[in-house]
């Protein structure tokens, strides 16, 4: 599948869409016109079930998240249809994420020397995800236009300082969900911050640029309990 279509079919896309559905289901349960438990113990494991599938679609970097995502997502199905599976989350869900963050160490220890390093994206878009995890990633493209980011329960790291925008600027949308979004560019970037905070946090901490700009980057998306930062 090419770059448009994942990025389309994108984790941050899931996610935003898992929120909205919980928003409304409880909204149309206040006004009785739903009963809302009957939809909310679906919503769980279909959303999951959906990241999974995102997390496929995105290719190699993903397929360890998108098989973890599946398995829970399945085991999740199977108790709502009755299955005598235990699923308390207390637990399910700790060792695995003991589970998870063990092989992301050994993968990191066996792999790249240094996480610091970042991952060079010579492309003109940036596309990245971090779930439990952290992930860093660096653009030197003269002809940056933008791209996604998302954050579930981790960090994004992405730095910009040695690109540049086409024009008339570059476009990142980004999700922070219980996680954080760290954005470097460019000391004559200007920077349009659209990201809308739900009990979360966005901070442009670049200076102003007198005059005319050498690239314009606009920032949106949503901060959900978790934070966006934008520095130079």
């Amino acid at each position: 599948m090419d770059a448009d279509h994942r990025s389309i079919l994108s984790p941050r896309l899931v996610v935003g869409l898992a929120i909205l559905a919980f928003g409304a289901i409880l909204l149309l349960d206040n006004l009785n016109l739903v009963e809302g438990r009957l939809y909310l113990d679906w919503l769980l494991p279909v959303a999951v079930l959906a990241l999974s599938a995102s997390c496929l679609l995105q290719g190699r970097r993903c397929i360890g998240w998108a098989l973890v995502w599946g398995v829970v997502g399945a085991l999740l199905v199977a108790n709502r249809l009755g299955a005598e599976i235990d699923l308390h989350v207390g637990r399910l869900l700790g060792p695995a994420i003991l589970i998870l963050l063990g092989v992301v160490l050994v993968r990191r220890s066996l792999g790249r020397s240094s996480l610091s390093d970042g991952v060079v994206d010579s492309g003109s878009t940036v596309d990245t995800f971090a779930a439990l995890a952290g992930n860093e990633v660096k653009s030197a493209s003269q002809e940056f236009r933008g791209g996604n980011a998302a954050a579930f329960m981790g960090g994004c790291k992405i730095d910009l300082r040695q690109a540049r925008t086409v024009k008339p600027g570059a476009v990142l949308d980004v999700l922070a969900f219980w996680g954080g979004i760290e954005i470097a560019v460019p000391p004559d970037w200007r920077v349009n911050g659209r990201v809308v905070p739900l009990l979360g946090a966005y901070e442009d901490k670049t200076h102003p640029v007198p005059g005319e700009a050498g690239g314009e980057l606009t920032i949106r998306g949503f901060a959900v309990m978790g934070g966006v930062d934008v520095t130079n």
